[in-house]
This record gives structure tokens, sequence and C-alpha cells, in this order.
């Protein structure tokens, strides 16, 4: 079992039993009488010496009462300068005030975890809350893309031209060695979407839509206008590139 751990009032139980033994010498005791007595009160009230926190509330005033009434027996005994009736209501008196100490103390400690106990968990500091959302994965372009981009910048249509595409730009274009067809498996869904037998668009790149009899066109940048085919019609509608 291990020791108790003092409690915050052993600090001026300390300073009382010292007290109580400067009392003694200033009332006319030998030291070594002042001594025992103040062995004695820190025997009954030490938390290393467990004997009033052990005893019930009923008997702990008439056990200090008796513990006081045979340090007086010691002391009286001890010194010859001490008569009977002085010494035993003096220490009567400390060891009620030494034995209460310790024992408010307790009652307090106990009062502050019941309160602890009996609070609610603290809430949330809503505002150091941080919600990180998953990131979408970065699409991966195919490399002749990557290349045109890197030296012309963003392409706004590919066009096919026989056994080759036309990767156009803002006055820039180039010739890949590629079907359309292939070429628009390769470029991720969300950059665009091949809206004719002849042309692939890049989402960006589409400023608006018209309309020409039956016909859809959208409208690209230096205001070209690019055939929507019937059999692409709807995909680009889903796309909302039609409005």
């Amino acid at each position: 079992m291990p020791l108790p751990t003092p409690q915050t009032s052993d600090t001026w139980y300390s300073l009382t039993v010292i007290a109580t033994a400067a009392l003694l010498v200033g009332a006319g005791a030998s030291l070594l009488s002042s001594l025992l007595a103040a062995i004695a009160l820190t025997i009954f009230g030490s938390p290393w010496v467990p004997i009033q926190q052990n005893l019930s509330k009923r008997i702990r005033i008439p056990a200090g009462i008796a513990w006081a009434g045979l340090i007086a027996v010691l002391v009286a005994n001890a010194s010859e300068s001490l008569t009977w009736l002085p010494t035993w209501v003096a220490f009567a008196l400390l060891v009620l005030l030494t034995w209460l100490t310790p024992d408010s103390t307790s009652e307090s400690s106990h009062t502050d975890e019941t309160k602890v106990a009996d609070s609610p968990p603290p809430a949330p500091n809503r505002s150091t809350d941080v919600i990180i959302e998953p990131t979408a994965p970065i699409p991966t372009l195919p490399r002749w893309l990557s290349e045109f981009i890197d030296t012309h910048g963003s392409p706004t249509h590919l066009r096919t031209s026989r056994n080759y595409i036309e990767v156009c730009g803002e006055g820039h274009s180039s010739y890949v060695r590629i079907s359309l067809a292939s070429a628009s498996e390769q470029i991720p869904r969300e950059i665009g979407l091949r809206i004719h037998k002849e042309y692939y668009v890049m989402r960006s790149a589409v400023r608006g839509h018209e309309r020409d009899g039956g016909r859809h066109l959208l409208v690209l940048g230096d205001d070209l206008k690019l055939p929507v085919g019937r059999s692409f019609l709807s995909s680009v509608k889903e796309a909302g590139l039609l409005g």
C-alpha cells in the first residue's frame, strides 16, 4: 500500500506543532517535555500515521480529548513547573485545532473532486477545428500535350488531319502522329471532350454557343466557331457546354 501524500494543510499543522512546543517552553516546561508534546501531536495528526483519519466523526472529538489528556499527563509528569489543569486545557484546545484543520481540508478536496466529476466535459473549440477535405488527384496529361503546353501554353482544340492531329492554340499549332480517337482517350474527361468527328475542344477554351439553323456551334477564342456533331450532341449537353 503506497504512503498517503501530505495535503496542503501540512504546513499549517507543522507550524501549529512548533507553536505548541514554543508555548510550552515559554510557560516554563523543559525542552524535553515540550519536544515530547510536539511529537505526540505530530503522531495524532500526521498523514503518515493516520490516527484521526481512520476514526469516525462521532469518536474523533472524544479521541482528541483523550489524546490531549495523555499528552497533559506526560508533560505534567515530565515538568514540575506545570500544573495539571492548565496543561490539560491548553493541550485540549491545541489538539482540537490541529484535528479540525486537516479534516476541513479533506472535505474541501472531496467537494472539489465532486464538482470536477459532476461538471460536463468542455465543449470543443470550434475556432481551432480544422477540417481537411481530400483533394482531387491531379490529372495526368499525355506527353505530347504537356510538351505543347510547356512551349506554347494551353491549347484550345484539336483537329484531325488524316493520320495526324493538329494541336491548336492561340496563334500556335503543332502536329502529332496520332488519331483523334486515341488522343481523346488519353486526355482526362475533366479537361476536354470530343464534339465532332473532326474536333476535340478544351473546356476552358469554350466562350459560349450559337445556333445556325439546325446546327449547334461552340464559340472559342478569336470568335472561332466549331460545329457539334449529332452523335456527340448528348455528351456535349451533359458537359454543360450548350447552356
